[in-house]
C-alpha cells in the first residue's frame, strides 16, 4: 500500500501467512511478522512530500503507536 501511494515499483510475492513464521522469513525476522521497520523506512526515504506522514511531534508519534499496535499483533 504504501509503495502504491509513493509511486515505487514493487513486486508481489504472493505467501501464505503462516509461511512468515518460517524458514527463510525468520533468517530476516525471527518473530514472524510483516516488519514495521520497513514501513518507517518507506516513508522516512521516499514520502518526502509528507503524503503519508506528518510534520509534527505530535503527530509523528500517533502514527506510530498505531503502527507498533499493528506490529504486535
Amino acid at each position: 500500500m504504501y509503495c502504491a501511494e509513493l509511486g515505487i515499483s514493487y513486486e508481489i510475492v504472493p505467501t501464505k501467512f503462516d509461511e512468515v513464521k518460517k524458514r527463510p522469513f525468520t533468517d530476516i525476522n525471527p518473530n514472524g511478522r510483516c516488519p514495521g521497520a520497513i514501513i518507517q523506512y518507506i516513508i522516512e526515504q521516499y514520502d518526502t512530500e509528507k503524503t503519508l506522514t506528518y510534520n509534527t511531534l505530535q503527530e509523528r508519534h500517533h502514527l506510530k503507536q498505531w503502527l507498533q499496535f499493528q506490529m504486535s499483533g
